[in-house]
């Protein structure tokens, strides 16, 4: 809840001068692809079932974590 909205917007690309593609309260789920520095890849379901995909901000540049990544591999 006390997230800040900078971490609550998916984004174009890795980065803040990339293109916000939109904002989210809550997600039901959030499905990691891929880690590239403090910005995450992510799929995410809200609580429509609507399917988004773009990129987060899971970390500060300090380090404090607003999400925790969780990579689990299928075979």
């Amino acid at each position: 809840r006390d997230t800040p909205k900078q971490f609550k917007r998916l984004y174009s690309g890795p980065g803040d001068d990339s293109q916000i593609l939109q904002s989210f309260d809550y997600a039901r789920h959030i499905y990691l692809r891929k880690v590239t520095g403090n910005w995450a890849l992510v799929m995410l379901e809200d609580l429509q079932n609507m399917t988004k995909i773009g990129w987060v901000r899971w970390r500060t540049s300090e380090g404090k974590f607003y999400y925790f990544p969780s990579i689990q591999e299928t075979f």
